[in-house]
């Protein structure tokens, strides 16, 4: 019999900053929504008061990758980051390739749920079932380049996910950036994430996620990338670029 719960690393994070705390949960209990952004969108609606504005503390930024992040899946990357965007006032979602979705899904997250503010600068260090926050101000007022050199100095294997000065200075228009250049440049959540002074998350992992059926998406994976490898398109990208 295949794994019910297939696609899902097995738990979800809520960390409080204002309280320097950290509560695991189950991810099981989320195993009906559909991706990454569909967990974001719960959660915003269901922890979220109508009258929050975007830099309140008690604003959320929900990081979470698609389902089938972690697992053989091709093209499988992305990750969603959910929050009251200060931009529309509304709900908002920006999403990011790169490898940070896959390293935090094989670390043993589904989802990191970021609430209230930190006194001074802090980032997260992820590793396998494991959540640390620790001291940012080292690194407040670098680049994103200059925060993954400095994070990859304490371990090289890590994904690292950042804001630059003008997250930190709360422009709308920052981007939130993973590890060398891939960006989630919609909705000013970078510069909610400067509200909450969370300079950057690093996470590593390598556990292998379960999926509901092995053999099949096996099948399917090599189905894909056979019909990839006979596109014009694709053929077309790695000539030209």
């Amino acid at each position: 019999m295949g794994n019910t719960l297939g696609g899902l690393a097995g738990k979800v994070a809520f960390i409080d900053l204002s309280r320097n705390r950290t509560r695991l949960e189950n991810s099981g209990k989320y195993n009906w929504l559909i991706g990454g952004r569909g967990l974001g969108a719960y959660l915003l609606f269901q922890e979220l008061e109508p009258s929050t504005r975007p830099f309140d503390p008690d604003n959320l930024v929900v990081i979470s990758p698609g389902r089938l992040v972690g697992t053989e899946c091709p093209q499988a990357n992305r990750t969603n980051l959910s929050s009251k965007s200060p931009v529309t006032s509304g709900t908002g979602y920006s999403s990011v390739g790169g490898s940070f979705g896959y390293n935090l899904k094989r670390a043993g997250f589904d989802a990191v749920i970021i609430h209230g503010r930190s006194e001074k600068p802090v980032y997260l260090w992820i590793t396998e079932d494991s959540i640390e926050i620790r001291d940012a101000t080292n690194l407040w007022g670098l680049t994103t380049s200059e925060v993954v050199k400095q994070l990859r100095e304490l371990e090289s294997k890590v994904s690292v996910l950042s804001i630059g000065p003008a997250g930190e200075r709360l422009v709308f228009a920052s981007a939130v950036i993973v590890d060398e250049g891939n960006a989630a440049g919609g909705c000013g959540i970078a510069s909610v994430l400067g509200s909450k002074k969370l300079k950057a998350v690093a996470v590593y992992g390598d556990k292998e996620v379960p999926v509901s059926n092995p053999e099949k998406l096996r099948k399917l994976r090599e189905e894909i990338i056979s019909r990839m490898e006979a596109s014009n398109h694709v053929k077309i990208h790695k000539t030209r670029g």
